[in-house]
């Protein structure tokens, strides 16, 4: 009897494991399918969007990849101008994400948290920046702190020097950050659009302009459909950045 119900237990272990395993690579497909309709925001529709957003709310399991798809969420509102629907889904990431690194701290809640709140900044107000933005940099080295390979975190890191409004940018320092994360680290399709295309502006910044079109093409065999892209492919730089007022900044 005691061989038999340690058979019956051993096998219900088994059932168990399994499906957890088949539900976190259906919650990984769905997270791609949503990565991939938000950054071809050219041609998916907010219709598209949603519903990729459904699909994959239907199958998260913790608060950091509901926070994770919120993020995806406000990138694409953000990126069709619609600040007021991104920050909402910004400022619903940083609540799960906040949520989730005070009962567990883990890499993975404190780089999405970096992630939205760098974002965020780029969606709320002047006085909403100069509060937080400067807060990124803690929250990406928390990360980094638990997972050296945390690419999202790095590139956090590297975008707070690049794309910082002037007169708080340096693009040698985040270069530098660049260059060490894209050779170590554990990089997804979305991250590697975000380095390739980041390595694309910081060329056009520098006039290399013949560098900057490898890595837009780079860029382009991910997410070929994607705004930003399409403005770094013309030698355009402009960001949400540029608009913001940075006066009462201190450095």
């Amino acid at each position: 009897m005691k061989t038999l119900q340690k058979r019956i237990i051993l096998g219900l272990m088994v059932l168990v494991a399994v499906s957890a395993f088949a539900f976190s690579q259906d919650f990984a497909s769905e997270y791609n399918n949503l990565k991939t309709v938000v950054y071809n925001n050219l041609t998916s529709t907010e219709a598209e969007v949603n519903a990729a957003y459904a699909r994959a709310a239907k199958l998260v399991s913790t608060k950091v990849e509901s926070a994770q798809i919120d993020y995806l969420a406000g990138f694409y509102y953000m990126n069709i101008d619609n600040k007021a629907k991104a920050g909402e889904y910004y400022t619903s990431a940083l609540d799960k994400a906040k949520a989730s690194f005070e009962e567990s701290p883990t890499a993975e809640a404190y780089c999405i948290y970096a992630e939205a709140l760098s974002q965020n900044c780029t969606v709320q107000s002047s006085a909403y920046m100069v509060s937080n933005g400067t807060k990124v940099p803690n929250f990406a080295k928390k990360a980094l702190a638990i997972d050296p390979k945390c690419a999202g975190a790095s590139y956090s890191l590297a975008c707070y020097s690049i794309y910082a409004p002037a007169p708080f940018t340096n693009l040698k320092k985040g270069l530098k950050i660049l260059d060490s994360t894209i050779e170590t680290s554990n990089l997804d399709t979305d991250d590697l659009f975000n380095y390739y295309s980041t390595y694309a502006y910081v060329a056009i910044k520098q006039k290399d302009f013949k560098l900057a079109d490898a890595y837009c093409a780079k860029a382009a065999e991910i997410y070929p459909n994607n705004k930003d892209l399409k403005m770094l492919q013309a030698h355009q730089t402009k960001t949400y950045g540029d608009d913001i007022d940075t006066s009462a900044v201190k450095e």
